[in-house]
């Protein structure tokens, strides 16, 4: 490798979502091993994956400044495996109403897909859904007292491999 320079180093596997790391040999002072391990997901449809950090406050769904560094790597793997289409879901703790927490999450899937596509996501192979209350991460059901944090695990937002291509059609 080249000294002070950056790179990009790219895996994938039959069956798995592609994965870009950048590295760079910038501010080494002398010949090094770099490392960097890679884990590629599976990429079989119907597959979900939690996003790490894509949490919303109470009755918001606005993006936090935490959850934009996990969405922007979102963009990276959606334009690293462009032969795929996603969903990303939301969801909803138990407090509100059925109906209002179902708006709600369309509206908290609907901001992260919207941060996807001005961030450089194909607006035709990523969509958003909304699930509202349906799909508890735990017990925290209408009625169930439970903490600020455990209701915060129920907020959250999911990415999943729905199809090859784009949605245009499937709209």
């Amino acid at each position: 490798m080249k000294p002070n320079t950056d790179y990009t180093l790219r895996a994938e596997h039959k069956d798995h979502l592609a994965t870009t790391v950048d590295l760079s040999t910038k501010g080494l002072v002398r010949s090094d091993t770099l490392h960097q391990d890679l884990h590629l997901k599976s990429a079989q449809v119907g597959e979900s994956f939690v996003l790490n950090n894509i949490y919303y406050d109470y009755d918001k769904w606005d993006i936090r400044p935490d959850a934009a560094e996990e969405l922007e790597r979102v963009v990276r793997l959606i334009n690293d495996n462009a032969h795929l289409s996603f969903e990303l879901s939301a969801h909803t703790d138990a407090r509100g109403g059925e109906l209002y927490n179902l708006v709600l999450s369309d509206a908290r899937a609907n901001s992260a897909v919207d941060f996807l596509i001005r961030h450089g996501a194909d607006p035709d192979r990523v969509r958003a859904r909304g699930f509202g209350e349906e799909k508890l991460v735990n017990h925290c059901d209408d009625g169930v007292p439970c903490d600020e944090e455990r209701h915060q695990q129920n907020r959250r937002t999911e990415f999943m491999v729905i199809g090859d291509k784009d949605l245009t059609n499937a709209r």
